[in-house]
């Protein structure tokens, strides 16, 4: 599978700080480390998870989708251990799933987007 470009990352490094600047002009103006966080969890959850159904630089949008994961299981999961609250009775839920989307988004990052993707359609040689 072809790596994507030098000017293909750059395009998309900046379509994601657009994002992000869009995200921050939509919540206010008044910016902290927290809701630039959320801008960028926001944008990788919403242009990632499009790009990886289109098979559109999708190692780089599985990194994301990872680092977030990443992120929940970090901060919020991992204290209330594995297993999703199925029936109602924890105080919150589990990383079981994170860690479901976790390992997908691995085998996304050392398998690529795959044969049908448009970053095969793109990068192919005539």
């Amino acid at each position: 599978m072809p790596a994507l470009t030098a000017p293909g990352l750059w395009r998309l490094s900046a379509t994601l700080l657009c994002a992000v600047g869009l995200c921050v002009l939509i919540f206010g103006v008044r910016t902290t480390r927290s809701s630039r966080h959320a801008a960028l969890v926001i944008a990788a959850e919403s242009v990632g998870a499009l790009a990886l159904v289109l098979g559109l630089a999708g190692r780089v949008m599985a990194f994301g989708i990872g680092a977030v994961m990443v992120g929940a299981i970090a901060t919020i999961h991992f204290s209330h251990g594995f297993f999703m609250n199925w029936y109602g009775t924890a105080t919150g839920e589990g990383f079981e799933y994170h860690l479901l989307a976790l390992t997908l988004a691995a085998i996304v990052l050392v398998s690529g987007s795959g044969r049908y993707s448009l970053d095969e359609r793109l990068t192919r040689r005539a």
